[in-house]
């Protein structure tokens, strides 16, 4: 790809990531939170066994108060790993169809968003995006928090696609897996195990789901892994004539959002495991799960070739 001139780019979004890193967060504070969150994993991995990625990936998504998406065949663990977290938060959850549904919820769950008709998903992306509905001609703001949980199933001839901008929506995409056979063994050793049946102990509430994503905004971002985030996004914006054969007129590069998503998403990570400050590896186990789903309209391969080019910048 073409050299771009990163400087300008560097420097209004550079502040802008330091914006958001605030004054700093304490490591005291900082291992209070850490140890709650273990114990609501915990209580989790008593009915949701292996798919740790996943539950990771929920999880940041609570923290960054940031959308995410599920894709994955039935049965490996979706609706388990979204429901027992529910039970851990004492908040509103709500399995949505309609959009007077929105109304009073804290965490929405969407089943097999690609179903969906096209009017409830816009109703619904105009909620992820603005946190406010319209419902008989009144505007209603939501309550906070507000976090979308969607799944999706592989190959299940859904009636409709799912466009850039709707994509866009989502802070983290997750492809889950089938378990390992090890896993699998555990599951069904699980099998009527009356321990699974009983319900979680609940160990956040809303104001403390706030909280912890006030917290999240204060980790610190060094002016070095600011400046490798914005290097990272703004290097898939080369110009059209140089673009490769595979790559399609529809994609012209990652927007200023994926800077922040890929910011934020680390400020998380880093709050997850008790730090004040995100490292490189944040960003390195985060790159695909925040930018892969939002670059659509290429070839499979050039869009692997591009994520590794990322991953290698982020080794040397």
């Amino acid at each position: 790809m073409e050299q771009l001139d990163l400087s300008k780019v560097r420097h209004d979004l550079g502040s802008t990531l330091k914006y958001r890193s605030g004054p700093g967060l304490g490591a005291k504070v900082a291992r209070t939170w850490r140890k709650r969150l273990e114990g609501m994993m915990k209580q989790v991995r008593t009915k949701l066994v292996g798919q740790d990625l996943m539950l990771e990936t929920l999880i940041l998504g609570i923290l960054a108060d940031g959308h995410v998406l599920l894709e994955g065949p039935p049965g490996v663990g979706k609706s388990t790993a979204v429901q027992a977290i529910s039970e851990t938060l004492n908040m509103e959850m709500r399995k949505v169809r309609r959009s007077a549904d929105f109304i009073g919820a804290n965490l929405l769950v969407l089943e097999e968003f690609h179903h969906v008709d096209p009017e409830f998903r816009a109703n619904l992306l105009f909620a992820m995006q603005e946190g406010r509905v319209l419902f008989q001609n009144d505007e209603i703001y939501l309550d906070k928090p507000f976090l979308v949980f969607a799944t999706l199933n592989p190959d299940s001839g859904g009636s409709y696609s799912l466009s850039m901008a709707q994509l866009d929506r989502f802070v983290l995409y997750h492809q889950v897996p089938f378990n390992s056979p090890a896993e699998e063994l555990q599951i069904l050793h699980l099998y009527g195990d009356t321990v699974q049946q009983r319900a979680l102990r609940k160990v956040f509430n809303a104001s403390e789901i706030l909280e912890m994503q006030r917290l999240v905004e204060k980790i610190k971002i060094p002016d070095s892994l600011a400046t490798l985030i914005v290097d990272l996004v703004v290097s898939t914006r080369a110009p059209l004539s140089t673009r490769e054969v595979g790559l399609g007129s529809e994609f012209q590069g990652l927007a200023t959002r994926s800077v922040l998503d890929l910011a934020r998403v680390s400020q998380a990570r880093a709050f997850l495991n008790g730090r004040c400050e995100i490292e490189r590896d944040d960003i390195k186990v985060l790159l695909r799960r925040t930018l892969k789903h939002k670059m659509t309209g290429v070839d499979e391969a050039y869009r692997e070739g591009i994520l590794n080019q990322m991953e290698e910048n982020l080794e040397s």
